[in-house]
């Protein structure tokens, strides 16, 4: 970070807002689509990773919690990015 002239960041005030940051971007990107997909389980699995992660990082200073949302975080990404089943996919959508 201080290469990129951004060290300032590092501090924990600062560290708070930009994992928060990130951390929205990940879950959003998650969410992005999950309408048309049918696909709400792996967003609120990473909402479920993001909140762990704020409270073990930031409130109980948990590694082993804060890692175990980083996992499901993780789990959630390819969880979304599994293909559909079109056949079930199209009588959903259907209506």
């Amino acid at each position: 970070m201080s290469a990129l002239g951004l060290g300032f960041l590092i501090q924990s005030r600062h560290l708070f807002l930009v994992t928060v940051a990130f951390l929205l971007v990940a879950v959003a990107a998650l969410g992005f689509h999950v309408r048309m997909r049918w696909a709400y389980g792996p967003f609120l699995t990473g909402a479920l990773g993001a909140v762990l992660i704020i409270i073990g990082k930031f409130l109980l200073e948990s590694e082993p919690v804060a890692y175990l949302g980083v996992g499901t975080l993780i789990f959630a990404g390819f969880w979304n990015c599994w293909p559909i089943n079109r056949k079930l996919y199209n009588l959903k959508n259907r209506r």
